[in-house]
C-alpha cells in the first residue's frame, strides 16, 4: 500500500485492481502514468535517458498497421516518432507518442495500432 500512496503523490496512475483516485483538481494529463500495467513516462529528462543508455539501444521502425503482440520479456522503449495505440487484452487503449518512455511487462498480450509510422529505441530484459 505504501508504494501506491507514494505513486499517488507523484501523480502516477494505475488501473486495474490496484487503481486509486487522483485529485480531481490536478492536471488531467499526468506526467507519468500506469495504464493496464503499462508504465508510461511522458518526456523524461535527457539526463535519465542518458543514464539508462536509451541512445545505445537498437531502433525499430514500422509503417501504419495493426497487429497482435505478446511480450515474452519485459520491454522498455522510447518513442522517437509516430503514434501508436496499444490495447492490452481486456484493458483500455493507451496512446503513445514521441517522447514517451514506456515499459511493457512480461506476459502482456495486446494489439498495436500504428496510426503514423513509428520509430523507437527498445531494450528487452
Amino acid at each position: 500500500m505504501a508504494a501506491i500512496s507514494l505513486a499517488s503523490r507523484a501523480g502516477l496512475r494505475r488501473s486495474g485492481p490496484l487503481a486509486h483516485n487522483r485529485d480531481p483538481d490536478a492536471d488531467p494529463t499526468p506526467r507519468n502514468q500506469y495504464v493496464n500495467e503499462i508504465y508510461v513516462e511522458h518526456n523524461p529528462s535527457p539526463a535519465k535517458l542518458d543514464v539508462i543508455g536509451v541512445y545505445d539501444w537498437p531502433v525499430w521502425t514500422k509503417e501504419v498497421s495493426t497487429f497482435p503482440w505478446t511480450y515474452d520479456k519485459r520491454e522498455v522503449c522510447y518513442i522517437l516518432e509516430g503514434e501508436v495505440v496499444v490495447t492490452p487484452e481486456g484493458g483500455a487503449p493507451i496512446t503513445l507518442k514521441r517522447g514517451d518512455l514506456v515499459t511493457f511487462p512480461v506476459g502482456m498480450s495486446c494489439t498495436w495500432e500504428i496510426r503514423s509510422p513509428v520509430s523507437k529505441h527498445y531494450d528487452f530484459g
